[in-house]
């Protein structure tokens, strides 16, 4: 790799000097099998020349390689196959294809390059292209056939599912009312929806509103998936289509707050790269209670006497930007003490393992990323983990105690008085 400050890469390999008087040999075909998408731009080209040049500078930084304890995870690995097949010497379909699944889209490594390069925009139209091409491993193509067949990566009526939290409420927002939407996300109505319900109870208590009746005081939306698993997945059609569904139930709302981040990511970041126009504000929940933070803080009951650390989410933290917001509301929560931090927070947070699809392709390997991250959480000796995002609660959580990592906003309505169950 170039030291940094150092001319770039061009992104080729020098062409050997032939023997005095032999003429130089052809330069190498593309095989006919292999179509190169034309969603791949010249930067990722270049991105990926530059990762097949790197003496894996950013290893140590990458969840998947770690995880799975292999050389042929590490970002460099990747992207060397991906870079030949660019030339034209590798079929898409096999190693090419699978090494751009192998990625929790987590951002990590990119603190690390000295380029800056983000892989996972480098392997999403490596994706796409397979997904075209049919070409998919295998993992992958059945999952996408169950989200395209059901609408969700749950399989799920969400609609009736969500009915079945928050009741009545559960219903686009009519044209023209004010009320704001809370869109909780597929994993959350799916898995978690004991943090639906406390999101709706401390949306009421902050707002100053005297009863915790959803139809009062805000709508409950989430029948139809952002489709973000789709897109993830490279089946940029499917999600084009899933995407415009979802925006369409949108369409009545003034400002949608969203509680996955993943969700927040799609809405405010991918539709716009299809072509789908999402018309209300969107927020985080974390940031839209930071609005009212002094509100909150003069609501407190009972703040929570467990000793609390915080997981950074991917797509709050990395990809949003969003550190404080979430810090702030558990230090309210807590009556005015700090989450304690793990080893690596911030923009260096350890990946939960649940990003993209990547659980879905290799949960042995999704499963390692976690348990490196609880890890860092047992040296804190704090009791509660919390985090800000519902696939990182299922995820972390999945084999931990009851309680033992909760949504951020859980601990918020239990220090309200307002939590339900």
């Amino acid at each position: 790799m170039n030291a940094k400050g150092a001319g770039p890469l061009t992104g080729g390999e020098a062409t050997p000097t032939p023997p005095r008087g032999q003429p130089a040999p052809p330069p190498p075909s593309r095989s006919p099998e292999i179509r190169p998408a034309d969603a791949r731009a010249e930067g990722h080209d270049r991105a990926m020349a530059l990762c097949a040049h790197c003496p894996k500078l950013c290893r140590h930084s990458c969840p998947v390689a770690v995880g799975e304890g292999s050389e042929a995870a590490t970002p460099a690995s990747k992207g060397t196959l991906i870079h030949l097949f660019n030339k034209g010497l590798l079929p898409l379909a096999g190693s090419v294809a699978e090494a751009a699944y192998r990625c929790t889209n987590c951002r990590l490594q990119q603190q690390d390059c000295l380029h800056g390069i983000a892989v996972q925009e480098s392997f999403h139209p490596i994706r796409v292209e397979a997904v075209a091409n049919g070409v998919e491993p295998e993992k992958v193509r059945s999952y996408l056939e169950r989200v395209r067949s059901c609408g969700n990566p749950f399989q799920e009526n969400l609609g009736d599912l969500l009915r079945e939290i928050v009741g009545a409420g559960a219903a686009p927002n009519p044209a023209g009312d004010a009320r704001p939407t809370l869109f909780p996300g597929c994993a959350a109505i799916s898995r978690t929806p004991a943090a639906i319900r406390n999101a709706v109870a401390v949306l009421s208590r902050v707002g100053g509103m005297r009863e915790a009746d959803v139809g009062s005081t805000v709508a409950v939306t989430g029948e139809v998936c952002c489709g973000y698993p789709l897109y993830a997945g490279g089946d940029l059609e499917g999600f084009r289509s899933l995407a415009a569904l979802c925006a369409e139930s949108l369409c009545g709302a003034q400002q949608v707050i969203v509680s996955d981040p993943g969700c927040a990511y799609t809405f405010r970041k991918l539709y716009a790269r299809v072509g789908v126009r999402l018309r209300p504000e969107v927020t985080t929940l974390v940031e839209y209670l930071h609005a009212r933070l002094p509100a909150l803080r003069r609501a407190i009951q009972a703040p929570i006497t467990e000793v609390v650390a915080y997981h950074d989410p991917c797509h709050l933290g990395r990809y949003a930007g969003i550190y404080d917001a979430p810090r702030a509301l558990l230090s309210a929560a807590c009556g005015g003490q700090a989450p304690r931090e793990l080893a690596n927070h911030h923009e260096h947070a350890w990946c939960s393992g649940a990003g993209g699809i990547y659980p879905k392709t290799a949960p042995e390997g999704a499963r390692a990323i976690a348990a490196r991250r609880l890890a860092e959480f047992d040296e804190t000796t704090a009791t509660v983990l919390a985090t800000a995002c519902p696939s990182c609660v299922r995820h972390l959580g999945r084999d931990e105690a009851p309680g033992r990592v909760e949504n951020v906003v859980n601990l918020v309505a239990r220090a309200l008085g307002c939590a339900v169950k």
